[in-house]
């Protein structure tokens, strides 16, 4: 099965990334590897992770605290993995059942997949089930497994959340995350999975084994930083119209 590189994007959430580095030491094989890219913690993060004690190869990189840079971080986290198979977390989001291996299992080059996402509260009742979503799809591929239906105009993938799983070399050849999203909170994902599309990868929404999103404090702000973001991303999908498909290089 393949070897995996976990990549987990992190600012000041040290008791969820305590627990989420729990569920990733249970289901980590040798040959897989962990990578923590920290946009500027200043809670402690620093210090628990470089006494971490894992059964396999780590690597942490901090840059310096100059506002919210996801997608620089991100891209750090992509160019430092040594595997193609890439699997991204943020630092609030658990590993449950045999999700990592179903990673394994599921993993192509040209396949862009988004894992279920469970929500739970402080007391771990799950106060919603990302399953309802799949109005987004009507295409069924596999057992658990639906293949996103393109649409719009031009084409985008509307949502991203939780776990995902790509290939480090179709994200290269995309040109990673967009850095034009930093500073404000939302769409980056968006933009980055399109391109993916953009390129004839199939995204893929997977429902069977899941991840769990912790409850944490919310951005005050997220829902005005977003609009900002979509109204950039809306002007920089009519850019990825000319990108050469990944296999063939044909115009999309």
């Amino acid at each position: 099965m393949n070897n995996i590189s976990i990549i987990i994007a992190s600012y000041n959430k040290l008791e969820q990334l305590k627990k989420v580095i729990s569920s990733i030491r249970v289901r980590i094989k040798q040959g897989d590897q962990l990578v923590i890219v920290d946009d500027g913690s200043s809670d402690g993060s620093q210090e628990y992770i470089k006494n971490l004690d894992i059964d396999i190869n780590y690597d942490y990189h901090l840059q310096e605290d100059k506002g919210y840079r996801l997608s620089t971080v991100r891209n750090k986290g992509i160019e430092l993995v040594e595997n193609d198979c890439i699997v991204q977390l943020d630092d609030d989001y658990l590993l449950t059942g045999n999700v990592l291996n179903k990673a394994r299992e599921l993993f192509d080059k040209d396949k862009f997949i988004i894992f279920r996402r469970d929500e739970m509260d402080e007391e771990n009742n799950i106060i919603r089930d990302e399953r309802v979503r799949l109005n987004w799809t009507k295409d069924k591929v596999g057992s658990n497994l639906f293949k996103f239906i393109p649409g719009g105009n031009p084409l985008r993938i509307s949502a991203i959340w939780g776990m995902v799983m790509y290939s480090k070399e179709v994200a290269e050849y995309v040109g990673g995350y967009s850095e034009a999203y930093n500073q404000n909170w939302g769409a980056e994902d968006c933009d980055f999975g399109t391109r993916f599309l953009y390129a004839g990868c199939d995204v893929l929404y997977y429902i069977g084994e899941k991840c769990v999103h912790l409850e944490h404090e919310k951005r005050p702000n997220r829902f005005i930083e977003r609009k900002k973001n979509t109204e950039i991303l809306d002007k920089k999908l009519e850019e990825y119209r000319m990108l050469k498909k990944f296999n063939n290089d044909s115009e999309i």
